[in-house]
């Protein structure tokens, strides 16, 4: 993962920030709420409102294909449409429709031109090479035109009285009051264009395109074109002198802000793998996750004393995929799909009913691979000595995770204690699926344990032809047994999967009963032994059904990865259906049979994790 907030601090050190008072000014005023409100898309009595005690509304907005939300003022404006938009302004406690209005063009969440204030709306016609300025009502009012050679898109500054955009030549600022334009900064890359304004518009931010095809962001000074900072992954969203940023990655998402006199802060909310929004206007953060009990929670974060402020959990499992705040008030507006209704829906959150007394601090000191928690993986390290003692196998964490490096695959280490945290306290539950003199058994022929190495990523060497990514690989070094995962979504399937690889060599020696195994397939079948045909089986052939032989097409590729697809799914809960045919409970049966005669426990009145699914138990009665 690149790192990238030292050289944004830098960049914000030398930018500074202005102090100009910039309001955007628009024509025509939002007209006043009527007194008595159509019924509009409110859900009276919903579900929702009365588990959350009345601190969230839910509306259904009867609108197809939404994918954004603004605030406008007292409004919602909602953007539909999928080649073009319509805008939608609800108004209102019951959020009905006041004004509509169709655009030719399909206005994105993230278009550098696009500005939406309670006054009204900026965006850009590339048809026309014009800005388009709409008032609170959504009618048209004014229009900017822009030079025909422009690249990419133009942006408004924010007291619309400059335009910046790119040319052929570099990055250039069209003076609307005096209509003159000024060379910025000369950039000559086959691909540039302008992104943003930031920092009170002191810093404007272009993405180029080299000769390579390669991407990187460039951000310079609006006043005199100075370079000020270059590279990648530096999306973010300022506001005054404060920036916010994050860095998304399957296992953590990272929250990262400050100010420039101060360094890099980062919030850890309770949940890592949440999804996260910032309330710029009020220096916080929302995040919002979906459990196992098919629910939704939201998180309300104080970035200023880092505190956990307000909470809430919705009884719907939704993906949100916006989040807003109205201005002086507490009210979070939430956008997601409904599962349950199969509609967009809006939720109102008014957080200040759902208050939290939380004492815990939940942001700290930046800490990334270049600066590490030291004292954190001290403590990781501890931990993790403590588990394997427990469990009979060896368990390591950062460098010593990443030391041993197999030849076909490169293992990147972790460095984030949050994650080793709580990964070691996954592992700990998943490893108590076995018994601990079982997992010393399937090492005793190395004289050592199983090692399991928690990491950031594990990545295919080209020469391999392995995948470019893996979440788990099991390998051998000295005849020592190694066990590597991936800090994601999926560790419990990932442990279970490799530790069968683990144990399939004694496995093998000590019984017969897999040697057959071919048997237990439909006929004529073959296993290929090569990923991309494998990919290319029929999809439904095999995997459903009383005719079901495999847990997926996966299964498919080898005797020994089909195996070890059941034996993951035998252990993880909720696979009843999985083994619901004949030939399931076969291999399955199998499979057991052949592990108990193997590590010595064919008499064992003991019911193991991986045999939950059998109809007829293995077990010995005492």
């Amino acid at each position: 993962m690149k790192r990238w907030i030292l050289p944004l601090l830098l960049c914000l050190l030398l930018c500074g920030c202005g102090d100009k008072d910039k309001n955007p000014e628009f024509s025509d005023p939002v007209p006043a709420v009527e007194p008595t409100e159509p019924e509009g898309s409110y859900i009276r009595d919903s579900e929702t409102e009365k588990q959350t005690g009345g601190a969230v509304r839910a509306y259904d907005l009867n609108v197809e294909d939404v994918y954004d939300i603004r605030i406008m003022g007292e409004n919602v404006l909602v953007f539909s449409g999928t080649q073009t938009t319509t805008l939608t302004r609800f108004s209102g406690e019951n959020l009905f429709v006041t004004a509509t209005k169709e655009l030719n063009v399909q206005i994105q969440p993230g278009d550098a031109a696009l500005q939406v204030t309670e006054r009204g709306v900026v965006y850009y016609s590339p048809d026309s090479s014009e800005l388009v300025i709409l008032d609170g009502t959504l009618k048209e009012t004014a229009r900017i035109e822009v030079p025909e050679d422009v690249q990419g898109v133009p942006v408004l500054s924010q007291d619309r009285g400059s335009v910046y955009y790119c040319t052929a030549e570099g990055v250039r600022c069209l003076d609307l009051e005096k209509n003159i334009s000024r060379l910025v900064k000369v950039l000559s890359y086959p691909g540039q264009g302008v992104t943003g304004l930031l920092l009170d518009d002191s810093v404007v931010r272009c993405e180029i395109t080299d000769e390579k095809g390669d991407r990187s962001l460039l951000f310079c000074s609006t006043e005199n074109g100075k370079t000020l900072h270059s590279g990648t992954d530096l999306y973010l969203v300022t506001r005054a002198d404060r920036y916010y940023g994050t860095e998304y990655d399957v296992a953590m998402n990272t929250y990262v802000f400050g100010t420039v006199e101060q360094m890099p802060q980062m919030l850890v909310p309770t949940r890592l793998d949440a999804q996260g929004w910032y309330l710029t206007d009020r220096d916080q953060l929302i995040s919002a996750d979906t459990d196992d009990a098919m629910a939704l929670t939201l998180e309300q974060y104080d970035l200023a004393t880092g505190k956990r402020i307000s909470a809430v959990t919705i009884p719907e499992r939704d993906s949100p995929i916006a989040v807003q705040a109205r201005a002086g008030k507490d009210q979070i507006y939430i956008l997601s799909r409904s599962q349950s209704a199969n509609t967009w829906r809006l939720y109102r959150w008014d957080a200040s009913a759902t208050r939290v007394e939380d004492d815990a601090v939940y942001t700290g000191t930046y800490y990334h691979e270049g600066n590490p928690d030291v004292a954190g993986l001290d403590e990781c390290r501890a931990i993790a000595a403590e588990v394997g003692e427990r469990h009979g196998v060896r368990i390591l964490i950062g460098d010593e995770a990443a030391a041993v490096q197999p030849w076909d695959y490169h293992l990147q280490a972790q460095y984030r204690v949050p994650v080793l945290m709580r990964d070691l306290e996954r592992l700990d539950m998943l490893l108590d699926g076995y018994p601990k003199e079982f997992l010393e058994a399937a090492a005793e022929r190395t004289g050592n344990v199983i090692t399991i190495c928690l990491l950031e990523g594990i990545s295919g060497s080209p020469e391999s032809g392995n995948l470019a990514a893996a979440e788990g690989v099991e390998f051998r070094h000295e005849g020592q047994i190694y066990i590597a995962l991936a800090a994601g979504d999926d560790l419990q399937g990932n442990l279970y999967r490799q530790m069968y690889y683990a144990i399939e060599t004694r496995l093998l020696s000590n019984s017969n009963d897999c040697y057959q195994w071919d048997k237990l397939n439909p006929k004529k079948f073959a296993y290929d032994y090569d990923w991309e045909k494998n990919a290319a089986r029929p999809k439904d052939q095999y995997v459903s059904g009383a005719n079901r032989y495999f847990i997926d097409v996966e299964s498919m590729f080898s005797p020994s990865e089909d195996r070890a697809r059941i034996m993951e799914y035998a252990m993880k809960p909720g696979n009843e259906e999985v083994f619901r045919s004949e030939y399931m409970q076969k291999k399955l049966k199998t499979l057991c049979t052949g592990i108990r005669e193997a590590f010595g426990l064919k008499e064992s009145s003991e019911q193991y994790l991986w045999e939950q699914y059998l109809e007829q138990p293995l077990a010995h009665a005492p």
